[in-house]
């Protein structure tokens, strides 16, 4: 499916987006179409409000939410190294708070857009389907797997996308090829997994699937990922061959 199967006629609905400051959740709320609103904690975002995680009671989400149709989450503390020092933030973010937003959708008769990330797989696999079972064991990991499964289990018209590492088109930003690129030029080592397999995909690239989906009111799980892999060895440290991992990606086209 191409980016031209979204035209001018799809229909509008509106939307809340949970996390409209970050990389992905400003990407999406900016090319939302129809009446939509959202919350940010770090960079204000226009026509969305500041709120903390702490104070989204049942109620409060119910209130906010009542008047948008699609609800997203994007909302995650994504460095597992993070996930391992502060588990119980991990949990908050990529646990309990989507399962409360659940709960509340399912009693609105809302849909729920979760993205999730391809860290519930072991770091070494390459190309797996949703079929697969999740088998990682990090902090971060468990906490997203146990999201997804909940979600489930709430409602069936849920829709769940594991993304693999985003990166953005547009220099200079939150990404993590930027950030590598960054700590390289400043002499800082790059933390990687030695055999982890990237499959990284772009921003808008996930912000266009992701309106095809909804307008085709799918559910499940979908994964979201590049066409190339690169896998992460001791030679990304040259920054030549960083380079090579940051320009010479393919974009994938369709989904699969």
């Amino acid at each position: 499916m191409t980016r031209n199967s979204l035209s001018l006629s799809d229909p509008i609905t509106s939307s809340f987006v949970f996390g409209a400051s970050g990389l992905l959740g400003n990407a999406l709320f900016s090319r939302l179409r129809g009446p939509k609103s959202g919350t940010f904690f770090t960079k204000k975002v226009s026509g969305c409000f500041r709120i903390s995680s702490k104070k989204l009671s049942n109620a409060k989400i119910k209130k906010i939410i009542k008047d948008y149709d699609d609800i997203y989450y994007c909302i995650a503390l994504s460095d597992p190294s993070k996930c391992t020092t502060s588990p119980n933030l991990s949990l908050e973010l990529n646990y309990r708070l989507p399962v409360r937003i659940a709960k509340v959708c399912k009693a609105m008769n809302k849909k729920l857009i979760l993205y999730s990330t391809e860290y519930v797989f072991e770091s070494h696999q390459n190309y797996i389907n949703e079929k697969a079972k999740p088998n990682n064991i990090t902090t971060y990991s468990l906490h997203k797997i146990h999201c997804e499964n909940i979600i489930k289990k709430i409602s069936p018209k849920n829709l769940i996308l594991r993304c693999a590492k985003i990166i953005n088109d547009i220099p200079g930003t939150n990404d993590f090829l930027s950030r590598w690129k960054k700590s390289i030029k400043n002499n800082k080592k790059v933390e990687i997994f030695k055999d982890q397999k990237l499959r990284p995909v772009f921003v808008k690239d996930i912000v266009i699937w992701t309106k095809l989906l909804v307008k085709k009111n799918a559910y499940g799980i979908y994964h979201l990922a590049g066409a190339r892999s690169e896998e992460h060895t001791s030679e990304l440290q040259s920054p030549a061959t960083t380079s090579y991992a940051v320009f010479c990606l393919k974009k994938k086209r369709k989904l699969c």
